[in-house]
């Protein structure tokens, strides 16, 4: 009887296996990156409606409507609206890091390849595609991709501080 499980993966993985320590670091520092990120966001609206207490108001749903959701908010609080084409663009730039990172923080990690030193990742039953492989390589893109854009996001939020008057 053939076996449907092949034996070089390891199944349901846990930390103490030495090959995984390959993702901790990386995972870890994605989720740095995307805290930082998601951090100048709320600065940013902050900023851009000139007043503080904004940056805890400002409640994001979905990743895929997060220009949008900061254009409303901005709007609504009668902010400085100048900059939304630059912010919605390197918005959509980090939307495959905020879908990588959601698949790795709320996904299984149910299968281990040592060998291409990649997980799979079960995601949950609304997603089309229910399994997906995740490359350390991959992991190491979105960090870089969170860090730039927060970066660019700061870059937008200190212009828009210079321009409000106090």
């Amino acid at each position: 009887m053939e076996s449907t499980f092949d034996l070089e993966h390891h199944y349901f993985p846990n930390f103490d296996r030495a090959e995984l320590v390959d993702f901790a670091i990386p995972f870890c520092r994605l989720m740095f990156a995307f805290a930082n990120c998601d951090r100048e966001i709320m600065r940013l609206v902050s900023a851009s409606t000139g007043k503080s207490s904004q940056e805890d108001e400002f409640r994001r749903g979905s990743v895929a409507e997060l220009g949008e959701q900061i254009e409303k908010f901005i709007v609504k609080h009668k902010g400085d609206g100048s900059q939304m084409a630059a912010i919605k663009r390197h918005l959509s730039r980090a939307l495959a890091s905020y879908k990588l990172r959601n698949d790795l923080a709320h996904g299984h990690w149910w299968k281990f390849d040592p060998n291409n030193k990649s997980i799979s990742v079960r995601r949950d039953r609304s997603n089309n595609e229910r399994f997906v492989e995740v490359t350390v390589e991959e992991i190491k893109r979105a960090i870089s991709e969170f860090e730039d854009v927060e970066i660019e996001l700061f870059k937008i939020r200190r212009k828009i501080e210079g321009s409000v008057v106090r």
